[in-house]
């Protein structure tokens, strides 16, 4: 399963840019996730609003269950934790996976079960819709028959 997250952050004094770095290197050390992931990280597309070629500013993450998108956001919580003080209250976490985003405050239990939780249904969408394109809708012969007073057949 591949998630993109980046470490996002309110209106705060001083520099919040390489948060997402720093989260990404603190998930490279964590011993619960850095060996069972693959950890990229990527630049913003024009489509997410970003200006500048900021080198980290998503990281795409492949998790193999909900448990290490469990481990994932306690991990964030620690993250958070080792934030400055008054820096804490403006960190985010957000999560998105296909067309599911969530937002992480706090990095907690209820946390993780909220984004396992996102994740299960848009797995669950993604099964049941089909990969392949549908064929047309057949048009019945007789929607192609003249009408009253017109000659010839069918359609234009």
């Amino acid at each position: 399963m591949e998630l993109r997250v980046r470490v996002g952050h309110a209106e705060v004094s001083g520099d919040a840019s390489g948060w997402t770095g720093a989260f990404a290197d603190w998930l490279v050390e964590d011993r619960r996730l850095g060996r069972h992931t693959d950890i990229r990280r990527g630049r913003s597309s024009q489509s997410d609003g970003g200006m500048s070629g900021d080198l980290v500013s998503w990281i795409s993450l492949a998790v193999s269950s909900g448990s290490l998108a469990t481990d994932l956001i306690l991990a964030y919580g620690h993250f958070r934790a080792s934030l400055p003080r008054r820096a804490r209250p403006a960190a985010r976490l957000i999560v998105e996976h296909g067309e599911s985003r969530v937002i992480i405050e706090e990095g907690t239990a209820e946390d993780a079960a909220r984004v396992v939780r996102a994740l299960n249904a848009a797995q669950a969408e993604d099964e049941e819709s089909p990969h392949t394109p549908s064929a047309p809708p057949a048009i019945p012969p007789a929607a192609n028959a003249p009408r009253g007073g017109e000659t010839g057949g069918g359609a234009a």
